[in-house]
């Protein structure tokens, strides 16, 4: 029972001391490319990672935020650079 116990105990301790760095993180760092899809699909991370879109897609409102609807015949997204 006293090693049960002990146990418990040094897990709580264990999650209480993980506690700070669950914190929120910075999104920013590291940020590549920000696509809200607010009727384009330009990057608005300020790294000028544009997209280029083909066909017709529509940008809508989704569940969070606006996304792209494509047909699934000739809607498409490309990038002309290779991001790191």
């Amino acid at each position: 029972m006293t090693t049960l116990r002990s146990c418990f105990l040094l897990l709580g301790w264990t999650l209480l001391s993980t506690l700070p760095s669950l914190q929120a993180q910075d999104l920013t760092d590291g940020l590549v490319g920000y696509y809200p899809f607010n009727g384009n699909a330009n990057d608005e991370s300020g790294n000028g990672n544009h997209l280029t879109a083909q066909g017709s897609p529509e940008y809508i409102e989704g569940v969070r935020g606006n996304a792209i609807r494509f047909d699934g015949i000739d809607d498409l997204v490309t990038t002309e650079q290779l991001v790191n």
